[in-house]
């Protein structure tokens, strides 16, 4: 039997004024009605005979969020209006007796306090109110802050079993679909479970194991857990057309995962073949042979180790497939790192890593906004690993993208964190990228359609890129093959209508509000506004370390974006990369960055950059290439400024500026360029090389610009500054109990900005996180009460600070 209304419960009902409902012909004025019946009926003449008889049918249509739907059948005798009763016992009416003013025969009430109520209704007219119709039972669960999916399921009804943790042969999946749908129906906050692992068995759509469409304002806290994927080709949990929803505090990882390793046994370098063994606790990459997925079959990579680290010289290998167990033989390419020069340098004991490349991000938001991945960690990826596409005021905060601990080599095989087409105000902030077969961080703004033909002054049919959205209204410019970017104008009618699911790669033909430049086949249309481009975003205050293929941070047609106090480690290609390209992801030039108070060390080598040298440069670059990749030869990218930097240890040159109208290029110290002059240029013509050749040989280069300021930049080629800031001592050694130190900052390069992270979470930062010229960073050690010394390190502006601390005495 439910339990009876607490005085509690009874005041949160009566709240709702006058008492469990209010008619919306006879509200107070003074009070807004939370209760309403459907539209009043005319009021049926005549004098009354009798009362009314008893309503029938009284049902409860739904219950959910505190909203109580009611319906009943008419009374008979005509009732012009029916009064609802409503009390804590069966029969009573203490909690409301109200004439809703209306014949209607249903009733909607709103804000419903939890609780439990029986409920009457009568009929009413000029000679009296009639007799009760059946009773009902309505019980309104008292509202929760928050739904525990490992604890609360049974007792709430949502499902016959509670989420149990650490059970590989549970779906967790549709158990997480469920609690999702119930806490958005009953506008529950959070949405947590016990710390353990759980398994996503069956993916939810074709494309994604979890998908979170049109939620809002959730938190979604894992509390520690591992989410396990059974595959790495789908996006493993995706917010899409959603708002303000966080998530938090877990790791992903996967129960099949789209790598392995394999020791090398010989090479036959004439014949493109590595020979191998399997080793320990990896399968053999003859298991990934033939492998399909809904979205493509996957490209078989090989990357090849030595102690650690790639093979220098060499870079990523595409594997043919199907492989045949024991022999790993490479696709025919004139890349200079698969000839039989490069591949006769590797060793027998040399770790290959055989990757398996497609699909989506393990972590997606898509079209969203206020969307925050914060205290996550990703371990391994088919393609991305956390891919946030067309969000607004999003966040990704404190997250790790690395291989697998204690046991890869690889964190993802494409792109770390990735904003694509980013609007406005997203932000990355205060995470670690390593070993990403791609670039660590990107930002970008690329093309949204390609024009097919012009039919009007103001008419253009366009081939939608993908699924790329451009409601009307949207400002929209044109880019031709010579990478200049052209005013388009507004999008006030489109054929097909816009839709939430376009068609994707579809033909569509669009009216803007004014007439266009000559718009010839092949050429790009791009977002117009700078909201629409980044505006306001950052990635600032972040680690790489290590990118065996790929760059640090890439920013490719965006407007309005800010790139600081980051920490980049080696990198085979550039450590901060702008770049426009017409050919293969085309997109516009980029407006409005600044580029400061970041370290940027070890870029272009020893591992070969892996792709076309237009893309391979410098440690910090800006260029746009055309759809045959040479070099424009107008200043399309506008206002770039790149300040406060610290470049050392460049393969090549430190610093190169091309295609740039207006900026500045100061207070840089660069540092020991042109480090390894022996890699192999790739993918361009005689002459570029040539000239790419020269320009290594210099700190900063300038070319194809306009209107650059160049000023207070310092360093040489064999300078011993060892860092952007040097640190009054470099490492301590503490006792086992909590306790607090100083380091002292001096800052090295003029205007620096920097900031201090630390790698573990018994090692916080007290004080002075950020500072400016010389200054302190107090921090703090908790006790240690693991039984064994440990490490940790404060990393400022690139440099590190090593902490020792001691094991408690067993005395």
């Amino acid at each position: 039997m439910p339990s009876r209304n607490s005085a509690a419960l009874n005041r949160a009902l009566l709240a709702v004024v006058p008492a469990f409902c209010l008619s919306a012909g006879v509200a107070d004025a003074d009070v807004a009605p939370k209760w309403t019946s459907t539209p009043a009926l005319p009021a049926v003449g005549g004098a009354c005979t009798a009362a009314p008889g008893a309503p029938g049918g009284l049902a409860l249509v739904s219950n959910s969020g505190g909203t109580v739907v009611l319906s009943w059948t008419a009374a008979s005798d005509s009732p012009t209006s029916y009064v609802v009763e409503a009390g804590s016992a069966t029969g009573a009416s203490n909690l409301a007796n109200v004439d809703l003013g209306s014949p209607a025969t249903s009733l909607t009430a709103t804000g419903v306090g939890g609780g439990t109520y029986f409920v009457r209704i009568r009929g009413k007219n000029a000679c009296g109110t009639g007799a009760a119709s059946n009773e009902i039972l309505v019980v309104v669960p008292t509202p929760t802050n928050s739904l525990n999916m490992s604890r609360d399921l049974v007792r709430l009804g949502i499902a016959a079993q509670n989420l149990p943790p650490n059970d590989p042969s549970f779906d967790a999946r549709p158990v997480f679909q469920t609690a999702v749908r119930y806490v958005q129906s009953h506008h529950i906050p959070l949405l947590t479970v016990d710390q353990g692992s759980y398994y996503f068995l069956t993916p939810q759509t074709t494309f994604a194991y979890l998908s979170l469409f049109q939620v809002s304002d959730l938190v979604v806290d894992l509390s520690g857990s591992v989410i396990y994927f059974k595959r790495a080709f789908l996006t493993g949990i995706e917010v899409t057309n959603s708002q303000r929803v966080t998530l938090t505090n877990f790791q992903t990882d996967f129960v099949d995962a789209p790598y392995t390793h394999v020791q090398l046994t010989s090479v036959d370098a004439n014949g493109r073949r590595l020979l191998y063994q399997t080793l320990p606790g990896w399968v053999d990459p003859s298991t990934f042979s033939g492998t399909t997925t809904p979205l493509g079959n996957p490209q078989l990579w090989a990357v090849v180790f030595r102690n650690g680290l790639m093979v220098p010289g060499t870079s990523r290998m595409q594997v043919t497939d199907p492989i045949a167990s024991g022999v790993l033989e490479l696709l025919p390419a004139t890349s200079p790192w698969t000839q039989s020069a490069t591949l006769s340098t590797l060793r027998a004991g040399d770790v290959v890593v055989v990757t398996q490349r497609v699909g989506q991000a393990p972590l997606k938001a898509s079209v969203a906004d206020a969307i925050t991945f914060s205290s996550i960690s990703v371990f391994g990826s088919g393609s991305w690993a956390v891919n946030l596409e067309y969000t607004s005021n999003s966040v990704v905060d404190h997250a790790k993208v690395m291989p697998r601990p204690s046991s890869g080599l690889i964190g993802s095989n494409g792109d770390g964190i990735h904003l694509h087409h980013a609007l406005q105000n997203n932000h990355v902030r205060n995470s670690y990228v390593t070993r990403t077969l791609d670039d660590a961080f990107a930002i970008d703004s690329l093309s949204i359609g390609r024009v097919i033909q012009q039919s009007g002054s103001r008419q253009i049919r366009v081939k939608r890129d993908a699924n790329a959205r451009f409601p009307n209204g949207t400002r929209v410019n044109l880019v031709d093959a010579t990478t200049r970017e052209s005013e388009g104008g507004i999008i006030v009618s489109q054929d097909p209508p816009d839709a939430v699911f376009p068609v994707s790669n579809g033909e569509v033909d669009l009216t803007l509000d004014r007439d266009l430049p000559t718009s010839s086949a092949g050429m790009e249309m791009v977002f117009g506004t700078a909201d629409w481009r980044g505006a306001g975003s950052s990635i600032e205050d972040n680690t790489v370390e290590y990118v065996p293929f790929g760059r640090g941070i890439w920013i490719s047609g965006n407007q309005g974006v800010s790139i600081q106090r980051n920490s980049i480690g080696p990198t085979s290609n550039g450590g901060i990369v702008v770049y426009q390209g017409m050919t293969p992801t085309p997109g516009p030039p980029a407006h409005d960055l600044v580029i400061q108070g970041n370290t940027v060390a070890g870029s272009l080598g020893p591992m070969a950059s892996g792709s076309g040298s237009q893309l391979a440069i410098a440690a910090v670059m800006v260029a746009s290439t055309d759809t045959v990749n040479a070099f424009a030869q107008s200043a399309w990218n506008t206002n770039i400024t790149i300040r406060s930097n610290y470049v050392a240890d460049s393969g090549r040159a430190g610093v190169w500026i091309g295609d740039l109208d207006g900026g500045a290029v100061q207070d840089n110290v660069i540092v020991r360029w042109n480090q390894h002059p022996e890699l192999p240029y790739f993918g361009v013509s005689a002459p570029m090389q040539a000239q790419l050749m020269q320009d290594a040989t210099h700190a900063l280069v300038i070319r194809l610009s306009v209107n650059v300021n160049a000023t207070n930049n310092t360093g040489g080629s064999a300078s011993a500054l060892a860092g952007a800031v040097s640190l009054g001592q470099t490492s301590a050694l503490l006792p086992a109990q909590a306790s607090r130190g100083t380091i002292i900052v001096q800052p090295n390069v003029r205007g620096l900005i920097w900031s201090a992270q630390s790698d573990a979470d018994w090692l916080s930062i007290a004080a002075g996180q950020r500072g400016t010229g010389t200054d302190r960073v107090e921090y703090s050690v908790a006790a240690n009460t693991t039984g064994v010394p440990r490490r940790g390190s404060i990393t400022i502006a690139g440099v590190a600070f090593m902490i020792t601390q001691e094991a408690a005495s067993s005395k």
